[in-house]
C-alpha cells in the first residue's frame, strides 16, 4: 500500500484563517505558535476536508469563518505516485465535495475520495491517526479488549464485514432471548408457558387446598421476579454508590473550585481595579482642595489676621528685613554649598590619612629638587646592582680559567673565592633594606664571611688566580660597595626627613600625587574657618522672629529652608494685606468655591459609591478583596480542568445528589442493608415456591390436564427449536470472533513489542515491557514491578498511550497510510521526554507522513528549520 501524503493545505474560510495556504514536508511538518494561533484550527480541518463538516447543531465545532465569506479548503494529496485535489465547501451531507485528478485534470466522483482513503473511515482515523491532550487523558479508561478490538477491525482482509455479521447474529439471539427481557420471543413463549402451567395446575385441583396452594405459588412466583429485579438494582445500585464513594474526594475539590468560579462576579478585572483608582484619587484631590478651600476661608472670616496685627506694629521693620531676604537667601545657599564641599573633602583627606598614615605619622612630599634628586639617586643604585652583579660573573669566570695550583695549608682556593662572593652579596644586600638594623646585622654578617674567606686565600701557598687580577677585583668590589652604601644613606636621610622610611624607596614617586593632595586637603581644612555668614543668617532670622513672634524653626531645618518659610510667610502677608480691603468679596468668591467644590466631591462619591454597587460591594476594601480572590480563582482554574477530566458527565450528575461525604456513606450502608434483605427474602421464597410444587404434584389429577400438557408438549417444542436457533447465533458470532482473533493474533505481539521499544525510548529503559491482560493494562521495567495505569503519573501514562498509538499505526502502514496528526499532545512530558519523543516522531515520519502542531518553543528549535511553520 502506498503511503498517502499531504502535500498543501488551503483554507478558504475555516475559523480565524481566510485564503492562506501552507506547503507541508512529505516525512514531518512542525506547525508552531503560541495559544489561539490556530493549531487546533489546523488540526480540525484536516479531517473535515477529508470526511466532511461537523453538522451545524454542532456550531462550535464547524470553525465557520470568523470574518464570514466562503466556508471550506482543500488539500492536494500524493498516492501512488498521483496527485489529487480534494475541495470540500458548504453543502447539503457534510459539505459539497469536489476530487480533481491533477495529472489529467478530470474531475473525478465524489465517491473515488472514500476509494482514496478505504478501508478506513473518520472514527478509525480518529482513533488510530489523530492524536491530542484529551484523547490521551482517555488512557486511564482504555480497556485491553478495546485496543485488541481496533486490531482486528484492521487486522485481516473483510474484516469489516465478518464484524458487521458477527454483529447481526448478536442482534439476533437478541431477539430471541434476553435474561431480563420481555418482547423477545423466548421470553414471550416462556410468560405463555407459565400462563399454560398456571391452567394446568388450576385444572388438577378442585380442592380448595389447590386453589391456594396455585394462588401461594402464583404470588410467590411474582414476589419472586420482583426481588431478582430488586436484587439486581439493589446490587447495581450498590456498585455505583461504592465507586462514587472512591471518587468524592475528587468531587468535593472540584465542586468547591466550580462554586468559586461559579460565583465569579463580573467587574473585578485589572480595568476595574485602575478605575476604581482612577476615582479614589480623584476624589481624595477633590477633598484636600475642599479642605484647603474650607481652611482658606475659615482664615478670611477674621476681621484682621493674626499676622496682621504684627505686620501692622512692625511694618517698617518688616519691610526693610523682606528687602535683605533674596540676599539672605543667596548667603544661605552658599553657607550650604561650602559645608557640603567641606565635608567632601574631609572624607577625601581621612581616606588619604587611613592610607599612609604609619604610627601615626604622616608622609609628606617632595620638593621638585628632592623628587628629581631621589630619581637620580633610584635609578644610581639600579646601576651599582647590575655592575656588582657584572664584577661577581667576571670573578667566578676568571676563577675557573686560571691555573688549579696544589695547596699545603689550606682548602682548594675555591670554596674561598665562594665565601667571599656570598659574602660581599650578603653585605649589598643588606645596604638596600628599609631597616637600619637590619643594615648593620646584615652588613657585618657579610664583612665577616668575606674577611675569613679573603684571609684563608692569602694563607694559601699557591694561589689559583694571578695576584694582581685580585687585587684589581678586589678593588673595584670595594668602590663599588662604598658608592652602593653613599646611595642608600642618601635614600635613608630623604626617608627619614619626609617620614617614608616604613615604604620600599621604590614606591616613593608612585605615591607623590596623593601626599601632595593630602597636603593640599590639610592646608584647606586648616585654613577655613567657621563660615562668619552664618552670624550674620542667624541673626537676620532672629529678627524675623522678633517681627513674627508666630515663626518657629526646627533643628532639622537648614537655613535655606528657614529663609523659604519666611519668604512664603511674607507673601502670605503681603498677600493679606493687599485684600484686606476686599475680603467681603473674597468671602462670597470662597464660599462659592467652596459650594462648587463640595457638589464636585459629592458627585465624585455617588461615581465611587455607583462602581461599587455595581459590582455588589459597599466598599473599597470589600473590592480590593474580591480583585484577590479573582487572582486566586485563575490559579484555581487549571486545577479545575485537570479534575474535571477525572470525573465523567454521570459521575457528577450522581455526586451532586449527595451534600457530604457521611451523606453518600450513610447511604451506600443503608443500600448493603437493603441488599442483604433482599437476598434472605429471595431464598426464602425459593423454599416456599418448591414446598408448593411438591403439594401442587402431589393434588394433580388426571381431569382435562391432557390437553393442557399437549398445548405445553408443542409449545415446550417450539421453545426447544428457538432456544437452539439462539445458540446457533450465539456459537457463529464467538466463532468470528475467535476467528478474527486469529487472523490478527500476529500482529498484537508486533505491536506490543514495538510499543515497548518506543516506551523504553522515551523513559530511557526506566519501563521496557507492556502486558495485555484481560481487565487492564500493565508496564514494568528492570527496576519497577508491574503498574497498572493508574498507578502511573498523568505524564507516564499519556506516554504509554502515545507509543501503542504509535506502534499501531506503524503496523498497520503496510496496508494503512494516513497521515499521522499530533495537536499539543505532549504538553505533559517533560523536556527529556519531549527531546525524546521528537526523535521517534523523526523516526515515524520515515513510514508515515508527521504533521505536528506545538506551542513548545524548545521543540520547534529542535526540528528541521526547513519543516517549521511557525503561525
Amino acid at each position: 500500500m502506498f503511503k498517502m501524503k499531504i502535500k498543501r493545505l488551503t483554507l478558504y474560510g475555516y475559523g480565524k484563517f481566510a485564503n492562506q495556504s501552507f506547503d507541508l514536508d512529505g516525512t514531518m511538518t512542525t506547525f508552531y505558535g503560541q495559544n489561539e494561533a490556530g493549531k487546533s484550527t489546523i488540526a480540525q480541518f484536516i479531517p473535515a476536508i477529508l470526511f466532511g463538516f461537523p453538522s451545524k447543531r454542532s456550531a462550535d465545532l464547524r470553525h465557520e469563518p470568523l470574518t464570514g465569506g466562503r466556508y471550506g479548503g482543500e488539500l492536494i494529496i500524493e498516492k501512488q505516485g498521483q496527485e489529487f485535489r480534494v475541495q470540500r465547501e458548504s453543502g447539503p451531507k457534510r459539505g459539497r465535495v469536489t476530487l480533481t485528478a491533477l495529472q489529467t485534470g478530470l474531475q473525478l466522483p465524489p465517491e473515488t475520495l472514500t476509494d482514496l482513503i478505504a478501508p478506513l473511515d473518520e472514527a478509525l482515523y480518529e482513533t488510530v491517526f489523530f492524536i491530542d491532550e484529551p484523547r490521551l487523558a482517555q488512557v486511564f479508561s482504555l480497556k485491553p479488549d478495546q485496543l485488541t478490538y481496533l486490531i482486528q477491525g484492521l487486522g485481516a482482509a473483510g474484516s469489516e464485514e465478518w464484524q458487521e455479521y458477527e454483529h447481526q447474529l448478536e442482534h439476533s439471539a437478541r431477539d430471541l432471548y434476553k435474561p431480563t427481557g420481555r418482547n423477545p420471543v423466548i421470553n414471550q413463549q416462556l410468560g405463555t408457558r407459565a400462563e399454560l402451567v398456571d391452567r394446568i395446575e388450576q385444572s388438577k385441583a378442585v380442592y380448595p387446598q389447590f386453589v391456594k396452594a396455585v394462588d401461594q405459588q402464583h404470588q410467590s412466583n411474582e414476589r419472586l421476579k420482583d426481588l431478582e429485579t430488586t436484587v439486581h438494582q439493589a446490587n447495581q445500585e450498590l456498585n455505583e454508590l461504592q465507586v462514587l464513594e472512591s471518587k468524592w474526594p475528587t468531587y468535593n475539590r472540584l465542586t468547591v473550585l466550580t462554586d468559586q468560579q461559579t460565583n465569579h462576579t463580573v467587574g473585578f478585572s485589572r480595568d476595574d481595579e485602575q478605575e476604581l483608582q482612577h476615582l479614589l484619587v480623584r476624589l481624595d484631590d477633590l477633598k484636600t482642595q475642599q479642605q484647603d478651600l474650607q481652611a482658606e476661608l475659615a482664615q478670611a472670616k477674621g476681621q484682621t489676621p493674626q499676622q496682621m496685627v504684627g505686620y501692622a506694629t512692625h511694618q517698617e521693620r518688616f519691610d526693610s528685613l523682606a528687602a535683605e531676604l533674596a540676599q539672605m537667601t543667596q548667603v544661605a545657599l552658599q553657607i550650604e554649598r561650602d559645608q557640603s564641599n567641606q565635608r567632601n573633602q574631609h572624607e577625601e583627606y581621612q581616606a588619604l590619612l587611613d592610607r599612609y598614615s604609619v604610627g601615626g605619622q604622616v608622609p609628606r612630599p617632595f620638593t621638585r629638587s628632592d623628587d628629581q634628586l631621589v630619581s637620580e639617586l633610584l635609578n644610581q643604585q639600579r646601576k651599582l646592582r647590575q655592575r656588582q652583579q657584572t664584577m661577581q660573573n667576571q670573578l667566578n669566570a676568571a676563577n675557573e680559567q686560571g691555573p688549579r695550583t696544589r695547596t699545603t695549608q689550606r682548602q682548594p682556593v675555591t670554596r674561598d673565592l665562594l665565601l667571599i662572593g656570598v659574602g660581599l652579596g650578603l653585605l649589598l644586600v643588606a645596604l638596600f633594606m628599609p631597616s637600619m638594623a637590619v643594615k648593620l646585622v646584615g652588613a657585618c654578617i657579610g664583612l665577616g664571611i668575606a674577611a675569613y674567606a679573603y684571609f684563608g686565600l692569602s694563607a694559601t701557598t699557591s694561589h689559583s688566580l694571578p695576584t694582581d687580577q685580585v687585587s684589581e677585583f678586589w678593588a673595584q668590589l670595594r668602590e663599588n660597595n662604598r658608592d652602593a652604601q653613599a646611595v642608600t644613606d642618601q635614600l635613608d636621610q630623604i626617608g627619614i626627613r619626609y617620614g617614608l622610611t616604613a615604604l620600599d624607596p621604590e614606591q616613593w614617586s608612585s605615591i607623590q600625587r596623593d601626599l601632595n593632595r593630602l597636603q593640599q586637603l590639610q592646608r584647606e581644612i586648616q585654613d577655613r574657618g567657621q563660615f562668619p555668614q552664618r552670624i550674620v543668617i542667624e541673626d537676620y532670622l532672629q529678627q524675623w522672629q522678633t517681627v513674627m513672634p508666630e515663626l518657629k524653626f526646627s533643628d532639622q531645618m537648614s537655613y535655606s529652608n528657614q529663609l523659604q518659610a519666611v519668604s512664603a510667610r511674607v507673601d502670605r502677608i503681603r498677600s493679606a494685606a493687599q485684600s484686606e480691603q476686599s475680603t467681603v468679596s473674597l468671602l462670597t468668591q470662597l464660599r462659592r468655591q467652596e459650594q462648587q467644590l463640595s457638589g464636585q466631591v459629592e458627585r465624585q462619591v455617588s461615581q465611587v459609591n455607583q462602581f461599587l454597587r455595581n459590582r455588589g460591594v459597599e466598599t473599597a476594601d470589600q473590592f480590593n478583596a474580591q480583585v484577590t480572590v479573582e487572582r486566586d480563582r485563575e490559579v484555581d482554574q487549571t486545577e479545575l480542568r485537570r479534575l474535571s477530566q477525572q470525573l465523567s458527565a454521570d459521575d457528577l450528575k450522581h455526586l451532586a445528589q449527595y451534600k457530604t461525604r457521611q451523606e453518600l456513606q450513610t447511604q451506600l450502608e443503608t443500600v448493603q442493608n437493603r441488599s442483604t434483605q433482599l437476598q434472605q427474602q429471595q431464598t426464602n421464597t425459593v423454599h416456599e415456591l418448591a414446598e408448593l410444587a411438591a403439594k401442587i404434584e402431589a393434588w394433580t389429577t388426571n381431569g382435562l390436564q391432557t390437553d393442557l400438557e399437549q398445548q405445553l408438549a408443542a409449545l415446550d417444542t417450539e421453545i426447544i427449536a428457538n432456544v437452539e436457533k439462539y445458540l446457533s447465533h450465539q456459537f457463529a458470532a464467538r466463532w468470528i470472533d475467535q476467528m478474527l482473533a486469529l487472523a490478527s493474533q500476529d500482529r498484537l505481539p508486533e505491536i506490543i513489542q514495538l510499543a515497548e521499544g518506543q516506551l523504553a525510548l522515551l523513559t530511557k529503559n526506566r519501563y521496557t515491557q507492556i502486558k495485555l491482560s484481560s481487565e487492564q493494562i500493565e508496564i514494568k521495567g528492570e527496576q519497577t514491578p508491574w503498574l497498572t495505569v493508574g498507578h502511573l503519573s498523568r505524564g507516564t501514562a499519556e506516554q504509554l498511550y502515545v507509543c501503542l498509538k504509535l506502534a499501531v499505526a506503524r503496523v498497520l502502514s503496510e496496508s494503512h497510510r494516513l497521515p499521522l496528526v499530533i495537536d499539543d499532545g505532549f504538553v505533559t512530558f517533560d523536556d527529556q521526554r519531549r527531546q525524546m519523543m521528537s526523535q521517534l516522531l523523526t523516526d515515524v515520519g520515515q513510514q508515515l507522513q508527521v504533521i505536528l502542531l506545538t506551542s513548545d518553543a524548545q521543540a520547534a528549535q529542535t526540528v528541521n528549520q526547513n519543516q517549521l511553520i511557525k503561525l
